[in-house]
């Protein structure tokens, strides 16, 4: 089971990281959303949580793309902003082409190599379905 092979990771790196000082749980917590969300999705886990502090280009752009487009509700002109590329438009432009090109890869990468479990035997993914 993906969450609970994700949850034994994250565990095991909170015991890894007890003897810090000061740690991110906030952060450590939504790599492992995102490593478990990968794996549903894509087939892949892009082990976010063992990297942990460093940082994953994919997760901060998901992060900020998800901020900054929860921001255009309350702004009536953004269509106009993103044709022009003002303001908070180039950062989403920006970070949309970062997804983008994070997707594109594991879906390259897929029609190349069947990318399966830990016992090789099976695929499972949403993408796999399709």
């Amino acid at each position: 089971n993906i969450s609970v092979k994700n949850t034994i990771r994250t565990i095991e790196k909170l015991k890894e990281l007890s003897v810090e000082p000061e740690i991110d749980i906030n952060d450590i917590l939504g790599r492992f959303t995102l490593d478990t969300f990968c794996e549903i999705a894509f087939g892949v886990n892009i082990h976010s949580v063992e990297t942990y502090p460093e940082t994953h280009e994919f997760g901060i752009a998901f992060d900020d793309l998800v901020t900054r487009v929860d921001k255009r509700t309350t702004d009536a002109f953004w269509k106009i902003k993103r044709f022009i590329g003002a303001e908070n438009e180039t950062m989403i432009a920006k970070n949309s082409k970062i997804v983008t090109d994070f997707v594109w890869n594991i879906l390259d990468q897929k029609k190349n190599v069947k990318i399966s479990d830990e016992t090789g035997d099976n695929s499972y993914d949403i993408i796999s379905l399709f």
